[in-house]
């Protein structure tokens, strides 16, 4: 779930109290782009200790995944860009080293 949190340090003290620990920091800084039609979100991720990431999300409309996937792959690829083999895991788990099975 996500949600905005207007008093996070609030969040933090209620974490606490029930007993969870804090595992990991993501320190990053984006900076996202969204294509003329607006189908694409692209986001660049500067993260503390990782280095930098893009994120590509389709917010269009689509028949299924798959079409979905197929208008990614073409504006990826469209780039003509070495972005570097594609990561299924998330900052807290790159942070951590731990890299669930894609």
């Amino acid at each position: 779930y996500e949600s905005t949190v207007s008093d996070p340090e609030a969040i933090t003290r209620l974490l606490a109290a029930l007993d969870c620990t804090q595992i990991a920091v993501v320190d990053k800084v984006r900076e996202e782009w969204i294509t003329a039609d607006g189908d694409i979100a692209v986001a660049f991720d500067e993260v503390a200790g990782l280095g930098t990431f893009i994120e590509c999300e389709f917010k269009g409309e689509a028949e299924n995944i798959q079409a979905a996937t197929a208008r990614l792959d073409t504006f990826i690829a469209a780039l003509d860009a070495d972005l570097g083999d594609r990561i299924h895991a998330g900052y807290p788990h790159l942070i951590l080293d731990r890299h669930p099975a894609a």
